[in-house]
């Protein structure tokens, strides 16, 4: 897998999800040498823009944090860009978001980041996944969106489901593609093939 990745015409910057084991990412996709020892976490730079991917998983839970250790290489990390416009992606959306199901397994210490972030002016957006659901806003004045799976949807808040009632959401498989411009970025959800392809990997 990593020479197929390797071999694609854009960067792929890995994330770990919460059904991720560390040890196989490290082993299977094309992570950068620069990568924090121990976790799929690094800093990519594009010219003018570097991403900051995180690694918020706990191992064996649904729910994710970033420790004290992933903490301090981020605040290292944002004060060497001194200024330079970044982006923050991980897996888990650091803010509730209105999903009862989901919420209580976001980043379980996302104000802590938060409050790093807002220190750091040049962070121009946070990106996440995890909840299969595309949700949008602002937190402590930083823009974040959470990007819609490339496998199927968790249906919205209402009407009211459990895990027990939960079917996919009729909306289809989807990638979220960034585009940064000279007047700032773009997010585009781009559908990529039927509602019923995406959702029979659910049931």
């Amino acid at each position: 897998m990593r020479e197929a990745l390797s071999g694609l015409p854009m960067p792929v910057l890995p994330l770990a999800g919460n059904h991720d084991d560390r040890r196989v990412l490290w082993d299977v996709l094309p992570l950068p040498d620069s990568a924090m020892p121990g976790f799929v976490q690094y800093r990519a730079d594009f010219e003018d823009l570097s991403v900051l991917c995180l690694d918020t998983l706990i191992p064996g839970q649904a729910a994710g944090i970033l420790c004290q250790e992933r903490m301090g290489w981020l605040a290292a990390e944002l004060a060497a860009l001194e200024g330079q416009p970044a982006i923050v992606a991980m897996h888990h959306p650091p803010v509730k978001l209105g999903l009862p199901m989901l919420d209580a397994d976001n980043l379980q210490n996302g104000n802590e980041l938060l409050d790093l972030l807002a220190g750091f002016p040049n962070v121009l957006h946070l990106l996440a996944g995890y909840v299969h659901r595309p949700c949008s806003g602002t937190a402590r004045g930083i823009p974040f969106a959470t990007a819609k799976s490339v496998l199927y949807q968790a249906p919205p808040p209402q009407p009211e489901w459990d895990w027990s009632s939960f079917r996919p959401a009729a909306e289809a498989p989807t990638l979220t593609v960034l585009e940064r411009t000279e007047t700032g970025l773009t997010l585009q959800q781009c559908q990529f093939c039927d509602y019923a392809l995406g959702a029979a990997g659910a049931v």
